[in-house]
């Protein structure tokens, strides 16, 4: 059996998912082992280098690096140090769907299909962070 040069022939439907499918978890898992360092590091764009786009996964790269920066600046967002910290203790689910709910404007069902969730699912954990938020601020942020 001869071996495929996936340079020039073109991959076929499932090989493109499998490729996607790859490349989603990979990036997931990045995330989630290095959520903390992501949270408390500054992502300034001018210190980005970005080169013409060749290959889908430098275009899968970028907009990862864009979606690391929306999520710091939402963060950023806070003003009052008390919410601030609110804010970093929630979950990054919760999170999510905060932003998507508030920064974003979409509905609950648009949510639901970007997350690959369940309504009920996204209904909870928005309904689990907002009872955070009240629960901290009301202690004062501790």
């Amino acid at each position: 059996m001869e071996r495929k040069d996936y340079l020039v022939e073109e991959l076929s439907k499932e090989e493109k998912i499998y490729l996607k499918r790859i490349v989603k978890t990979a990036r997931n898992k990045y995330f989630e082992k290095n959520y903390n360092h992501i949270n408390n590091t500054k992502i300034i764009a001018n210190d980005l280098i970005f080169v013409e786009e060749e290959s889908v996964l430098e275009k899968v790269l970028n907009n990862c690096i864009e979606e690391m920066e929306s999520a710091v600046e939402f963060e950023k967002t806070f003003l009052n140090q008390n919410l601030y910290h609110v804010v970093k203790a929630l979950s990054l689910k919760e999170k999510e769907v905060l932003f998507y709910l508030y920064k974003k404007k979409k509905s609950i069902s648009e949510i639901s299909r970007i997350m690959k969730l369940d309504r009920k699912t996204v209904r909870s954990f928005r309904d689990a962070a907002q009872k955070k938020i009240t629960e901290k601020l009301l202690n004062g942020g501790r």
